[in-house]
């Protein structure tokens, strides 16, 4: 009965694969609901993943077929890079870049970047932008690409740690074609891509019990990219409660002696949005940040998520509580019920689950035996191709905040030094970044760059055309872009 059982359901997700294949490319058109087609899948995934043992296989040249998704992975978001480079954030990027390659201390620094951006992350592209002789606009058309790549590894060694390399190279493939981990790319989200990539081996060093690397990457977590900071220090709480490895108080405070020097001038600010963040999280959770929610993540997320439901199962059957699964529950419940950040938290939920589905794929189809080898590999480059057109099509259909054309028009935009120029929210970022720093003018625009005006004044002025005065309070001249 059990093998009935087994094989009843590895030759429905065969099923499944193959109607992903159909619909995404227009062969099968009929209605179907393939996110409840795939949760059904997860369900009865249940006893295979209990009875079922992945085999820890290694696999010929796994460093050479890494560094082939990893350079795929590199060429999908840097050849060619865009015109227009992508997402809302550039210019603000662009701009920290270039303040802090003149200084990289905070003496002086507006409030507004000491705020949204962590000094880590900019000291470090000033050393690296001195070292390399290039400027801003080469590290977001290279670096961040390449960052962007290189996340491919921590997830082939996290993956390969639990279910073995053939599982790795499943997941770093699947990370290379998946949509929401290419949407990251198109958000220009510098931050969120360094703090993955220091996370994921964050959790490799917890699991390998190497706690001076461990450390580190928890200091640089510090010092990068806050959010997945305190993601980290939840894991590194309850860690310590399952295992009671008191060495883990020790490496929570040399970490803070190594970020303390980037915290020290900032902690009236961090303390305060500290406070405000578990406000928000015990009121019901508001401030989601910039990305797509669940519904349409499920809509990209649907052709592998059974699989990442396999990898769940059985490392909860099978082994204590893991750093790993300690990860994907705090993130998964913050996402759920929308505590912080929700919205950007999916892609590091994405990525944990991408980790877990090498797993599944791995035992679906290559483990099981009952299926022919060949047959097994023709539907995992089947699964590929259907999450590589996804990314295709929807990176297509990606709309950038400004065209080729206004690009221009700001790069050419020009104003007498120490005037301010106002913009609409939508460009002021591109125009702080491409023309201000050069120019040494301020950009003022409704809700940015730390203006105290109140929405009901931005809305006299722009909507209703009136409280024109509002503006007398930036001093002359004053030009609209």
């Amino acid at each position: 009965m059990k093998q009935e059982t087994e094989s009843a359901f590895v030759y429905l997700v065969m099923i499944f694969t193959a109607l992903a294949f159909l619909l995404e490319f227009g062969i099968y058109n009929a209605p179907v609901n393939f996110f409840l087609f795939a949760m059904l899948l997860a369900l009865f995934s249940i006893p295979f993943a209990k009875g079922h043992r992945i085999k820890d296989e290694g696999v010929r040249n796994a460093g050479i077929i890494l560094l082939i998704l990893i350079a795929f992975a590199f060429f999908l978001r840097a050849v060619p890079f865009p015109d227009v480079p992508p997402g809302y954030d550039t210019g603000f990027y662009k701009y920290a870049i270039e303040v802090y390659s003149e200084d990289i201390s905070d003496q002086g620094m507006p409030e507004w970047i000491k705020s949204m951006f962590p000094q880590g992350l900019f000291v470090l592209l000033a050393v690296l932008g001195s070292i390399l002789g290039v400027g801003s606009e080469w590290m977001l058309s290279h670096v961040f690409p390449f960052l962007g790549a290189m996340l491919a590894l921590p997830v082939f060694l996290v993956s390969r740690h639990y279910f073995g390399s053939r599982a790795g190279i499943l997941s770093a493939a699947i990370y290379a074609v998946s949509y929401t981990q290419y949407h990251v790319f198109l958000m220009m989200y510098f931050k969120t891509v360094l703090g993955l990539i220091l996370l994921l081996f964050a959790v490799y060093f917890l699991e390998k019990k190497k706690y001076l690397l461990l450390a580190i990457m928890f200091a640089a977590l510090g010092a990068y990219h806050r959010p997945e900071f305190l993601l980290m220090t939840l894991v590194l709480a309850a860690s310590l409660i399952f295992t009671r490895d008191y060495r883990l108080i020790l490496v929570a405070l040399f970490s803070f002696a190594l970020v303390y020097p980037f915290w020290q001038d900032r902690l009236d600010i961090y303390l305060p949005l500290a406070f405000g963040l578990a406000e928000t999280a015990l009121s019901g959770g508001t401030g989601g940040g910039t990305f797509y929610g669940l519904f349409s993540y499920k809509l990209f997320a649907s052709a592998y998520m059974p699989f990442a439901f396999i990898g769940i199962l059985y490392v909860l059957f099978r082994r204590k509580p893991t750093p790993l699964l300690m990860l994907l529950f705090i993130n998964a419940a913050i996402v759920v019920f929308e505590l912080f950040f929700f919205r950007r938290l999916i892609v590091n939920l994405d990525l944990l689950l991408i980790v877990f589905a090498g797993a599944g794929i791995s035992a679906v189809f290559l483990d099981y035996k009952k299926i022919p080898k060949i047959l097994g590999y023709a539907a995992v480059a089947l699964l590929l191709v259907v999450l590589f057109s996804v990314t295709v099509k929807s990176a297509s259909d990606f709309g950038q905040t400004i065209d080729a054309g206004q690009l221009k028009d700001i790069r050419a935009f020009d104003a007498a030094p120490g005037s301010f120029v106002l913009a609409p929210s939508t460009e002021a970022p591109w125009v702080l970044g491409y023309t201000r720093f050069e120019k040494n003018y301020s950009v003022i625009s409704p809700g940015l760059f730390g203006d105290e005006g109140t929405s009901e004044e931005w809305r006299a002025l722009f909507v209703e055309s009136t409280n024109a005065t509002y503006l007398e309070r930036f001093g002359t001249p004053l030009y609209v872009f």
